[in-house]
């Protein structure tokens, strides 16, 4: 399910713009690093994990592209009330 919604929530940032919400790579490495804790202990994770650390990390990323859409949207909006029609680069 974690992996779901991973998919789901990397599409939504792709489609916004790629490597724009670093908060989806940590989510990502979070679950590759719960991969290792539980199938090759012996490895030992870099960082503490866990599935409620996973959980909070998921909400960061959702924040992080609600706010980064919410910043793109009043971009795109400031240039339309110029009446500019060069294209809007964010980031």
């Amino acid at each position: 399910a974690a992996w779901r919604r991973y998919a789901a929530l990397a599409a939504k940032a792709a489609a916004a713009r790629p490597g724009a919400v670093p908060e989806v790579d940590q989510v990502r490495w979070l679950l590759d690093e719960y991969c290792v804790q539980l199938f090759a202990q012996d490895l030992k994770t870099s960082v503490p994990v866990s599935a409620k650390r996973i959980s909070q990390a998921f909400e960061a990323a959702d924040a992080a592209l609600r706010a980064w859409r919410r910043g793109a949207r009043d971009r795109v909006r400031s240039v339309a009330r110029r009446g500019s029609l060069v294209e809007v680069r964010s980031g």
